[in-house]
Formats: C-alpha cells, sequence, structure tokens
C-alpha cells in the first residue's frame, strides 16, 4: 500500500482497480504502456444510470418507467405522490443506497436525513425515481475476466433489493443462464 502510486508506477507489475472513479487514471496508465485489470469506461454503466437507460431505450430494450428529478423539493413533491418506487442517485456513489419507496410517512425520515447530509447541494442534487418491476428476480454475478477469459467458477446470487440476497460458488457451466 502506498500513498502516492504514481510515484512508484515503474514498479507496478499490474493495476488493479477493484471499485469506481479511476477510469480517466487507467486510460492514462493503459495508454502509458501499463498493464491494467479495471472497468475502465465499464464504469460509465454504473455511474451514468439515466444515460444507460435512455440508451437501452434508444436500442428498443424495455425499460420500466422513471423519472429524473432534482432538488430534495421536487423529490419530496414527487413522492408524495408515488407508492411502491426505487429511489436512486447517479454519480455520486456513496451518499445514499438505492431504497424502495413506499408511502411518503415512511421515507421522509430518510429523506430528511439525506438533505441534512448533502446540505448545500441538496437543491441540485439529481434522482432518479424507477416504478417497481413486481416479481422481479434480479441475479447477480460476481466474477471477472482477463482478456476474454473467465475463472472456471464463480458466484451468483439472487437478490430480494433492500431484504438480502443468497449467493452461492458454482462451476461456469452451472450458473444461471
Amino acid at each position: 500500500r502506498v500513498k502516492f502510486p504514481l510515484d512508484i508506477a515503474s514498479k507496478v507489475d499490474l493495476w488493479v482497480f477493484l471499485d469506481l472513479y479511476h477510469l480517466d487514471l487507467q486510460l492514462y496508465l493503459e495508454r502509458n504502456g501499463a498493464r491494467v485489470w479495471g472497468a475502465r469506461r465499464g464504469e460509465e454503466l454504473e455511474l451514468y444510470r439515466w444515460e444507460f437507460k435512455q440508451y437501452l431505450k434508444k436500442l428498443g430494450l424495455p425499460v420500466q418507467p422513471m423519472e429524473s428529478i432534482v432538488g430534495f423539493d421536487a423529490l419530496r413533491q414527487c413522492l408524495k405522490k408515488a407508492k411502491n418506487v426505487y429511489v436512486k442517485t447517479s454519480f455520486v456513489r456513496g451518499d445514499f443506497e438505492t431504497f424502495k419507496h413506499e408511502s411518503y410517512e415512511l421515507s421522509e425520515p430518510r429523506l430528511d436525513e439525506l438533505e441534512h447530509t448533502v446540505g448545500p447541494l441538496k437543491h441540485g442534487y439529481e434522482f432518479i425515481v424507477e416504478d417497481d418491476i413486481p416479481n422481479a428476480v434480479e441475479i447477480g454475478y460476481d466474477g471477472f475476466s482477463v482478456d476474454g477469459q473467465w475463472p472456471t467458477h464463480a458466484m451468483q446470487a439472487f437478490e430480494i433489493k433492500d431484504c438480502g440476497m443468497i449467493g452461492i460458488a458454482l462451476p461456469n457451466d452451472k450458473l444461471a443462464k
């Protein structure tokens, strides 16, 4: 572990990025001959959720009804009328996790806390409010690929949003399609 990794860049055999927000550094290192293992531009799928959903629509793929909302006042007005929707954010990760909104009375304390946390950014904060997809089963995959080669085993998990998940490591040919 080093405080200034670029100071020792010439000694690094492989740069590994396990999370988001390092797209530019990954591309820079790669352009300069470094071996890089990370999402690179793939992080845009996670960080630019609204744009990604618009792209899916453009391709003709199904996307549940959703609304882009800016600011807490607008979000509160929307949620006072909405039931059973999900509240998400895009680019800023770590402020809050996606949460299910069932009623304004249940969400209000969470909104109060979040509004306090983001402070002066509350007027320009961007949200996405998505309709629930009833009876949806979300299957997550935790694995990796290096130059198109996949591990022999990986983990898949079945998640019920905001409730929990159950995962198992399996050989690739046993994973859900």
